[in-house]
């Protein structure tokens, strides 16, 4: 039943999201897919609903990273929703803490360059750096 309302055209098709490894694919994350790969939790984190990861462009880091810290399980954190809880442990045990500063969302002091990127199973938000680890920030503040 139509009961009002405006209906607007598409210019392209609606794609479904894709499994959180695809998603990751497709938007050229290879050194942190690596490290899921390497870390041996590529089906845990594309079996788990509810997954939001923070995530970087590929670097020349010569370095392994913990994607358990890289990640939560178990919560949809799209970024209102993580400036609501204002901190959250990750998969790591550590704490996350989120806000808004300059018009920006922040993990810790790491800004976010591109957040909410849905997967099949999660959201994925894209840190401006590597280098800095949402979870650098010492758990006494």
């Amino acid at each position: 039943k139509y009961d009002g309302g405006i209906i607007y055209g598409a210019n392209d098709f609606v794609t479904l999201p894709q499994p959180l490894i695809d998603t990751l694919s497709s938007l050229g994350f290879t050194t942190f897919i690596d490290d899921i790969i390497s870390s041996g939790l590529k089906k845990k984190l594309s079996d788990t609903p509810a997954v939001t990861v923070f995530t970087f462009a590929n670097s020349s880091k010569t370095f392994s990273i913990d994607i358990n810290e890289y990640t939560i399980t178990g919560f949809l954190g799209y970024s209102p929703k993580l400036v609501d809880q204002r901190s959250l442990k990750n998969n790591a045990g550590k704490t996350l803490t989120f806000k808004y500063k300059h018009g920006s969302l922040f993990v810790n002091d790491t800004r976010v360059v591109r957040s909410d990127i849905t997967s099949k199973n999660g959201v994925v938000h894209q840190l401006e750096k590597v280098s800095c680890s949402p979870c650098e920030q010492s758990e006494h503040g």
